[in-house]
């Protein structure tokens, strides 16, 4: 499987980007279940235990900088394994949009576990989202982070756009808000993303 890994990453990104979502989905499950991943806990709402376990770690026994000083994951199929919970994450945004917590929360997990890739950002920025969406004050923080951890990657402009779209409007002021998507804007172009 280990040398198929780039061939099913971009099988599972052009279903996704030819909407194909519910294949999309089949495909990244079956593979991130040959992975080892148990994808039907995944593909659920956490328990509030679990989200409570998670955030009292990232809260209260973490600071933004040991997080960003874990380090860069090593290990290339956990590495790939964040990359499908990323496509899948745009997959369920449309498909079925209750089961991004779920992702979130594990790319979240991961990251803390493994050490940080280029995709831990957008898991921070979106677990961040969901929480602010359930009423978790610490959704706020972990926009801040994401914006920390995504500095000088090709995903900059997605997490901007996505922090302060969903996320900062809880914190400051909508002009603020107004102004980091032009920043936005000019990260993604700068990096080619157009």
């Amino acid at each position: 499987l280990d040398d198929r890994l780039p061939a099913v990453y971009f099988t599972v990104k052009s279903l996704k980007e030819s909407r194909n979502l519910r294949l999309c989905i089949d495909c990244a499950s079956e593979v991130l279940k040959q992975l080892g991943e148990d994808v039907s806990v995944v593909f659920n709402t956490p328990s509030k235990e679990s989200i409570e376990s998670l955030n009292n770690l990232l809260l209260r026994k973490t600071t933004d900088d040991s997080v960003i000083a874990l380090g860069h994951c090593t290990q290339r199929r956990a590495e790939f394994v964040m990359r499908l919970y990323h496509e899948l994450n745009f997959a369920f945004f449309v498909y079925d949009p209750t089961c991004l917590l779920g992702i979130c929360f594990r790319m979240v997990s991961l990251t803390m576990e493994i050490g940080s890739t280029e995709i831990s950002a957008t898991a921070f920025a979106n677990y961040g989202i969901e929480l602010i969406a359930r009423g978790y004050s610490i959704g706020s923080r972990l926009g801040t982070l994401a914006l920390k951890l995504a500095e000088n990657s090709k995903y900059i402009s997605y997490v901007i756009a996505a922090v302060k779209q969903y996320n900062s409007w809880v914190v400051e002021p909508l002009h603020a808000i107004a102004e980091s998507h032009l920043l936005g804007f000019y990260a993604g172009k700068k990096i080619g993303d157009e």
